[in-house]
């Protein structure tokens, strides 16, 4: 999605018409002051469910794999060690996201777009009058 500057004034409707899949913002009057969007993923499971799910995996496999080591089989463990760092290491890049969010925050005389990705903030501020937000071609 591209933000680029408008050739005509478009400002805030006056009408109060409620966002369409977004919520009305306010300071606590009885009008509504702007507009806000949150676009937030879906997640299957949270971060706390994730590893617990994971304690779970570590404790199972290095059961199995400690019978096989005292069966003589001493390459399982070993391996089994690698599994659990590579979804380890899996499961900690998705817990790191989890979290990800875009926000856009329309208020008079000022539009807010966030975007939250792991540690990393940006936020860009505009004049409402002076955007139009439009798909890119293609998408």
């Amino acid at each position: 999605m591209t933000v680029s500057p408008s050739p005509t004034r478009i400002g805030i409707a006056a009408s109060h018409v409620a966002p369409r899949l977004g919520r009305e913002v306010g300071d606590g009057a009885a009008a509504p002051a702007g507009a806000q969007w949150l676009l937030k993923r879906n997640c299957s499971i949270a971060p706390r469910q994730l590893f617990a799910t994971f304690g779970v995996l570590v404790a199972l496999t290095l059961a199995i794999a400690s019978v096989c080591w005292v069966q003589g089989a001493l390459l399982v463990l070993p391996f089994a060690t690698l599994e659990l760092l590579a979804v380890g290491a899996a499961m900690l890049l998705y817990a790191r996201h989890a979290a990800d969010f875009e926000s856009i925050d329309l208020r008079p005389g000022r539009l807010t777009v966030e975007h939250v990705s792991a540690t990393r903030v940006r936020r860009a501020e505009f004049q409402p009058a002076w955007v139009r937000i439009e798909p890119q071609h293609g998408e």
